[in-house]
């Protein structure tokens, strides 16, 4: 009798371990991953790399200035995109600004951060701090843009504005710190990318400038010049 017991208890066991592991294969087999989230598509760095032709000054600011790879990793992203001939024409225009303030009779040297009109040329932290001002880590789509300010800082820590316009055709008109939205809400899988036909100048304007633009302050801002103290707050 004892043998007997012995038996059925084994084979009790034996059946016990079987349903358990059998319940666990289920288990594993059906687990439900229709909500996994994998890229399928472009990321807002692939997308910028497949229109090369537009963007491939962008992406050059992007990776001198680390952050192309944030622009491959998951997160939600707003990537303002300036095409390669608005980069040609920022370079331009700052590197122009600057030397003209080294002639003679100039109130002041006014630092851009652009000191040349070629992109091999510019610093790696002046591509930082572009590349972070494009860069907001939010996703907005125009649709859901209203307002004076963008919601979200940008990478630098500053709020874009908003301001609108129409065409001759009375089509409505996006600028985002007085860079037109040409093409807007290309979606990818880690946000979006607005594509704009202008650089959003960095503010890199140093004190005395940014005083001597504020009417309210013309006094102090002459008091500045007249002592000498604005080449002293000059980078």
């Amino acid at each position: 009798m004892k043998f007997r017991n012995h038996s059925l208890t084994a084979l009790a066991a034996i059946t016990l371990l079987t349903v358990v592991g059998m319940s666990a294969v289920s288990c594993v087999e059906d687990i439900d991953t229709s909500n996994r989230y994998t890229f399928t598509g472009n990321t807002v760095a692939s997308y910028l790399e497949e229109h090369s032709d537009m963007f491939s000054s962008f992406v050059t600011i992007l990776k001198r200035g680390g952050k192309f790879n944030l622009m491959k990793a998951y997160g939600t992203y707003t990537c303002f995109a300036p095409m390669n001939d608005a980069i040609d024409r920022f370079l331009f225009e700052q590197d122009s600004i600057y030397k003209a303030s080294l002639l003679p009779g100039s109130k002041r040297v006014i630092w851009t951060g652009v000191t040349s009109p070629n992109l091999e040329d510019l610093s790696d932290s002046m591509c930082t701090v572009i590349a972070q001002t494009h860069i907001i880590p939010a996703t907005y789509l125009t649709t859901e843009m209203e307002g004076d300010v963008v919601p979200t800082m940008n990478l630098n820590d500053r709020y874009l504005t908003m301001s609108y316009d129409t065409d001759s055709l009375n089509h409505s008109l996006l600028f985002i710190n007085g860079a037109q939205v040409v093409t807007a809400d290309e979606e990818v899988e880690n946000g979006v990318v607005q594509i704009i036909g202008s650089v959003m100048n960095p503010s890199s304007e140093t004190v005395p400038t940014v005083i001597e633009n504020m009417k309210y302050l013309s006094i102090f801002s002459e008091a500045l010049e007249r002592t000498g103290l604005d080449q002293k707050l000059q980078p």
